[in-house]
C-alpha cells in the first residue's frame, strides 16, 4: 500500500489497520501513525484490508446483520421521474395569504381539440378567479406541462384557477379547472366565540394573580381570589369582593 493511499484513508480505517498490524495506537499525530503503519507493512507485508476476499481479522468482531445498514437498507435502482402522467388537470395551492403556486398538465389530444375550437391565435392562460366576487387575473403560459408561482396584491377569500385558451376576441376554451381553495387569513380573526368568553370577575382575578392585584391585598386574600372573586376596586386601591 502506497503512502498516498494511507493519507487518503480516514482516521478510523487507519486506526483499525494500525491495530491489525500490531502498532500501538496512542495520541500520536496522523502523520506519525502513517509512518509507523508503513514501517510495519514493509517488514510484514499483508493483503490490503479493502480486498473483499480478505476475511475480517480475528481482533475485530464481525459486523452483525443488525448493524449492517447495507443489508437493512439496500440501494434501489434510481429512475427519472416521468415528464407527465397522461392527464389533464390544474392544481392550485396557497403558500401565504397573497402567494400561490399552481401546476398543470394537458394531454396533447386535449390541447389539439381545444385549439380546433379556439383557433391558432389563441393563447394558453391561467385564469385566476376570486370565487366570492368574480374578479379575475390572467397569466399567459406556454408549456403543456408546467408550474407557476403568482402573487395577488389584494387578499381573496376563495381562489380557483382555470387553464384554457384565450382567443383574440376574448373567447375562452376551458382545458381544466382546479378545486376552490380558501386562502389563509392575513391578520388576527375578528370572530368571537361566546363559548370561550371569560367573565369579568374571572378575568379580574387572573389579572390580579398575574401582578395586577393592589399592594394593599394580603396573601390570604390572594389565596381566595380564584374562587371568591376578589377584584381590585380601583388602580392602587384595596381589593373588595363583588356583590
Amino acid at each position: 500500500m502506497q503512502a498516498r493511499e494511507l493519507e487518503q484513508m480516514g482516521l478510523v480505517a487507519l486506526t483499525a489497520l494500525a491495530k491489525e498490524l500490531g502498532v500501538v495506537v496512542t495520541d500520536q499525530p496522523q502523520e506519525a501513525l502513517i509512518a509507523e503503519v508503513r514501517a510495519r507493512m514493509d517488514t510484514a507485508p499483508m493483503t490490503p484490508v479493502h480486498d473483499p476476499a480478505t476475511p475480517p481479522p480475528a481482533s475485530l468482531p464481525p459486523v452483525s446483520a443488525g448493524n449492517n445498514k447495507a443489508e437493512l437498507f439496500p440501494l434501489r435502482p434510481t429512475a427519472d421521474l416521468p415528464q407527465g402522467y397522461d392527464t389533464t388537470q390544474v392544481v392550485v395551492m396557497a403558500q401565504k395569504p397573497h402567494h400561490f403556486y399552481a401546476y398543470w398538465e394537458v394531454r396533447e389530444v386535449d390541447l389539439q381539440a381545444a385549439r380546433a375550437k379556439a383557433g391558432d391565435l389563441a393563447r394558453m392562460v391561467l385564469r385566476i378567479e376570486a370565487v366570492d366576487r368574480g374578479d379575475t387575473v390572467e397569466i399567459q403560459v406556454h408549456d403543456r406541462i408546467g408550474e407557476w408561482f403568482f402573487h395577488l396584491e389584494e387578499r381573496w377569500d376563495a381562489v380557483r384557477v382555470q387553464l384554457g385558451l384565450l382567443g383574440p376576441d376574448g373567447s375562452f376554451v376551458l382545458l381544466a379547472e382546479s378545486a376552490t381553495i380558501t386562502t389563509p387569513a392575513d391578520g388576527p380573526s375578528h370572530r368571537v366565540d361566546p363559548e370561550w368568553a371569560v367573565r369579568d370577575e374571572t378575568f379580574a382575578s387572573i389579572l390580579a394573580l398575574s401582578g395586577g392585584m393592589p399592594a394593599a391585598a394580603g396573601s390570604a386574600q390572594m389565596a381566595h381570589l380564584p374562587w371568591q372573586g376578589w377584584v381590585p376596586s380601583s388602580p392602587g386601591g384595596s381589593a373588595n369582593r363583588p356583590v
